[in-house]
Order: C-alpha cells, then structure tokens, then sequence
C-alpha cells in the first residue's frame, strides 16, 4: 500500500497543528459533560438511519460539543470536567441545534449529499418538535457563526483515517468494524480519556496533538486486536519519528482503553 510520503505527513501534521494551536488556551484538552453516551449514540444512530456519508457523525458529535461548551463558558463559570446528563430531549430548542448542526456537517463533508431544510423538518417532526424552517435556518445560521473558525479542524474520525493510510496493508472490513467501535467508545468516554491522559502527566500543545495521541490508540488497538503486530511496529515508529510521541505513552493509552471496553 503506498502511503504518503515523509514530506506530505509533515505537511498534514504541520497545516493541522496550526490550525488547532489558534484555538487552543493550554492545559487540558476539551471535554465537556456532551460528550456522552446519550448524545453519542443519537448521532451515530440517526446518521446511520440518514445513510449520511462516512464522517458526518463525527463532525456532528465534535461541532455540536464546540457550540455548546463556547455556549457554557459565556453563561457558566464552572469547571467542565464536571459530568452532567444533558436534558436535550425534553427541550425543543437543544434537539433544533442538533439537527441544524447535522446540517452543518454533511455540507462539510460532501456537498452532492446534504440534510436539507425540509429533510430537518420532517426529522424534527417525527420527535414530535414541530418547526418551522425560519427558525431551522436562524439556528443553523447561529451555529456557522459560531463555529466558523474551527470548521476545518481535523477530527478524531479524521486523524484515525489519516493514520490508517501509513499503515502497510489497508484495513480489513473487521478491522474497520473495530474502528468504528472503538471511535465511538472514545467519543462517549472523551472525559474519562481526557481525565487519564492528564492522570498519567501526559502533555500536549494542541487539541489535534491529543486528537492525534487518542486517534494512534485507536488504530494500534484495532491492530493489537487483530493481531497485526507488523503494521503495528512500523505505526510506533512513525509516530516517535513524526510525532515525538512515546511508545510506551501510547502503548499503555491502548491498554487502558483496551481493559474499559
């Protein structure tokens, strides 16, 4: 499989690093009470019933938790590695940016494919949240304001499939039914994963660094599993060469994880 080369990979790591740093303040990374497994699996459940193309999901689950934790540092001042059960499903307004946010993702990732108005109507109607598409459309445009300067971050989903592709053989489909299971562990689990990577004194200067760091568990756990330890050895190497992370770091990350699952 030829993958990219040494200079694309530092160029894609280099672009994306600059990127996240504007919109990191340092310390831990983000990971706020809606990253949970309530919200999680709605997305990833309805994304699936839509037949949206691969990625909407995760742009979805991270847009949403960016809009709604910028939401919580106006009108809060706690911290937010406090868990929370989020009440969206008895409240209208909540489920409407959700769908507008869904929206949002699947004009990201393909245009020819997208949720549109009517589409998120009638979704909002079979939840029994009758609206109209003003209000649809002013909550969309409300979110793309927010969120229009991180719009192109990468993705956990994003950094997975990017490191899939220095792998020397593609992922199997088993391989790939594992990834997905184990995007969506780390998504649901993103504040206890945080709370570890902080727990262990493990360091990062960018949110896609720890994207990066979390997206290499997630590929050399689905390798460890599926007992490919070539392509697993030649990832470690990469990742201390490109990265400067750690074997061992990265190796007792996938233990943990690979224990709680």
């Amino acid at each position: 499989m030829d993958g990219p080369s040494k200079d694309e990979l530092r160029s894609w790591i280099h672009h994306s690093e600059l990127s996240s740093r504007i919109h990191y303040r340092g310390g831990n990374p983000i990971a706020s009470p809606y990253y949970n497994h309530s919200v999680c699996s709605f997305i990833f459940q309805l994304c699936e019933q839509l037949k949206t193309p691969d990625g909407v999901a995760s742009k979805t689950i991270e847009y949403y938790n960016r809009y709604m934790h910028s939401s919580l540092v106006k009108t809060l001042d706690f911290p937010l590695q406090l868990t929370v059960k989020l009440p969206f499903s008895d409240r209208k307004r909540e489920f409407v940016r959700l769908i507008a946010i869904l929206q949002i993702a699947t004009k990201i990732v393909y245009r020819h494919k997208i949720l549109k108005l009517a589409e998120a109507q009638k979704i909002l109607r079979k939840f029994g949240y009758a609206s109209e598409g003003e209000e649809v459309l002013s909550v969309e445009l409300k979110a793309v304001y927010t969120l229009q300067s991180c719009l192109n971050l990468r993705t956990l989903e994003d950094c997975v499939d990017y490191l899939a592709t220095l792998l020397e053989t593609p992922l199997t489909d088993s391989q790939l039914a594992l990834k997905t299971d184990l995007l969506f562990f780390s998504y649901c689990a993103m504040p206890y994963l945080v709370h570890c990577f902080c727990k262990l004194r493990l360091h990062v200067d960018s949110e896609f660094k720890f994207l990066l760091f979390l997206g290499s568990v997630i590929i050399l756990s689905v390798l460890l599993l599926s007992c490919k330890s070539d392509d697993l050895t030649h990832l470690l190497q990469v990742l201390k060469v490109f990265v400067s992370f750690e074997s061992s770091d990265i190796l007792q990350f996938v233990y943990l994880v690979l224990k709680v699952i």
